[in-house]
């Protein structure tokens, strides 16, 4: 059988690196209308024909959607190279299509299941390679258990280097942190390859694409579909405002009383992470790969001026220690209550409305920072160093509301989510949030003064 594929110039990019060996994991698209699914199934009906035997994987966050747009387009795809159904079968009972020749395509639903939190359903698949659509819907340890799987069946006897196809629309989880920025910044490692492809790179349906796209009323949408801009986020639980994050290395905020805020390291943490205030605006930051002394943090406290009853430490591990030991310092405890006026005022219209019931100071003191920063009360120095700036904006950027749709208490993302989406604590922009608690604290100090 001969399939004459016609790809677009992008998706031959692709094509040249899926048949190399040296990149294994190869993501396309950052836009809408480049021929992402389309070069997905090109690729899998391809390499079923020509080396019979093999089995593939097609995943998405959800089977029922995989059936309902990419099994549309495989079936086109079919028709378009004029493939007779004789020669395949969908087995709609366990999702995969059965070739002739022996070949096979499971369907895979990548949804994260709380029961099955490390995807281990997935531990005892073999794959030749395979492929995901969308994956800034997918958990990354779905991702993760998948690179395990692949090249187990029949790849040396064809000599087929194991590959995963991604494709993607602009999404900050680890698609971008482990492709978008290093492919941008032109450090994106051997074994992987981003290319970008958007509407006006696939000739078969620009035009198309333009009209649909051009017509978007949504400022966010179109940036992200149309123009492939990965710093828009359409995501209404996210808390910080992109635009707003950036702002804050230019703003001048208001100076006063000098703060120390200190995020402690711990086991299995990254490193301690200290910023030094004037005001609301940071003049400073200090990091350390292992944990801060007493000593060290009072020679800190003393150079800078800065009394005990200003500075802040992580109580949560081993700041405890130091919280216990160093009379006059404060402690921060992500579980504790939310911070409440308690003040009787002498009109009723001077009642200060808490109208947020929160589950803990954290997710009050990230709440806080966020109308803070969205309305340009917080400022960073201009010459911050690049790798710090960087750490900032990515914490900031993934702190969200976990609870919208429902009746409970504000809560935010928990670490565990953080880590999982970008591979780290939020340690610098724990000290920012931290920072909160004496904001709430003399903000009661300021409503007990006009009592």
């Amino acid at each position: 059988m001969e399939i004459n594929i016609k790809p677009t110039y992008k998706q031959y990019l692709v094509w040249d690196k899926l048949f190399n060996d040296y990149t294994k994991y190869i993501m396309f698209g950052g836009g809408a209308g480049g021929g992402k699914s389309w070069l997905i199934c090109d690729w899998l009906i391809y390499m079923c024909f020509k080396y019979p035997g093999t089995k593939w994987f097609l995943g998405r966050e959800e089977l029922k959607r995989l059936m309902g747009s990419t099994f549309i387009t495989f079936c086109k795809v079919m028709s378009a190279h004029n493939i007779s159904s004789e020669l395949w079968k969908l087995n709609g009972q366990y999702n995969y299509i059965q070739f002739l020749n022996g070949s096979r395509i499971d369907f895979l639903d990548m949804k994260y299941l709380p029961s099955d939190p490390l995807y281990e359903r997935f531990g005892s698949m073999e794959f030749t390679g395979g492929a995901l659509e969308e994956v800034g819907e997918i958990h990354f340890t779905g991702f993760d258990m998948l690179k395990s799987r692949i090249g187990r069946t029949l790849n040396l006897e064809y000599n087929i280097p194991s590959k995963i196809l991604l494709t993607c629309n602009p999404k900050k989880n680890w698609a971008y942190f482990l492709f978008y920025r290093p492919w941008k910044e032109k450090k994106l490692d051997k074994d992987k390859c981003f290319i970008q492809a958007l509407y006006n790179d696939n000739e078969y349906t620009a035009k198309q694409y333009r009209d649909n796209l051009s017509s978007m009323s949504d400022k966010v949408l179109k940036q992200r579909l149309m123009f492939g801009l990965w710093e828009y986020d359409d995501d209404p639980s996210r808390l910080f405002e992109y635009d707003s994050i950036i702002d804050m290395f230019t703003n001048e905020a208001k100076r006063g009383l000098k703060y120390c805020i200190v995020d402690q390291s711990g086991r299995g943490k990254d490193r301690t992470v200290i910023t030094l205030w004037d005001g609301l605006f940071i003049y400073k930051i200090i990091t350390m790969k292992e944990g801060i002394s007493m000593q060290e943090l009072d020679k800190i406290l003393r150079q800078e001026q800065i009394p005990r009853s200003k500075c802040l430490v992580d109580e949560d591990g081993v700041g405890f220690g130091i919280v216990k030991d160093m009379t006059g310092i404060k402690g921060f405890v992500n579980n504790a209550s939310a911070i409440k006026s308690t003040r009787k005022p002498k009109k009723e219209k001077d009642q200060e409305k808490i109208e947020t019931n929160y589950a803990n100071l954290k997710s009050q003191c990230w709440d806080t920072l966020a109308n803070y920063v969205n309305s340009g009360k917080i400022g960073i120095y201009k010459d911050i160093p690049t790798e710090y700036k960087e750490l900032i904006i990515e914490d900031l950027d993934h702190i969200k509301q976990t609870n919208m749709d429902k009746d409970q208490s504000f809560r935010v993302t928990t670490k565990e989510d953080i880590k999982e989406e970008i591979g780290r604590s939020t340690d610098c922009g724990d000290t920012l949030m931290m920072r909160m608690m004496f904001v709430l604290k003399d903000r009661i100090k300021v409503s007990f003064a006009f009592c």
